[in-house]
């Protein structure tokens, strides 16, 4: 932080920006850059399980990049030797390769 307390971004170093990664993005831009379709992010939104922002009742809804990010993180299945899912994957695997 600088004196007089303004942020400045870590990619323009001008006070009060915030670096591109760490924007708010909409709904459908969320969507585009998670590979996800729009439904499944409103349904999410909806559910109350997805950090959002609203600024009226009826407005346009925003989301953080990076706390999108580490929602996603935090939902991470590690696969392990013992997983029963990791044989499903593998079965399925050597059904395409035929």
């Amino acid at each position: 932080m600088k004196a007089g307390g303004c942020a400045t971004s870590a990619i323009s170093g001008q006070p009060g920006t915030v670096p591109e990664d760490d924007g708010y993005l909409s709904v459908r831009d969320v969507a585009r850059r998670s590979s996800m379709c729009e439904r499944s992010i409103r349904s999410l939104i909806r559910n109350d399980a997805l950090p959002h922002y609203r600024f009226s009742r009826s407005g346009k809804i925003w989301l953080r990049w990076s706390e999108f990010v580490g929602w996603m993180e935090r939902r991470r299945i590690e696969l392990r030797q013992d997983d029963c899912l990791l044989g499903i994957l593998r079965d399925m695997n050597a059904r395409c390769d035929r």
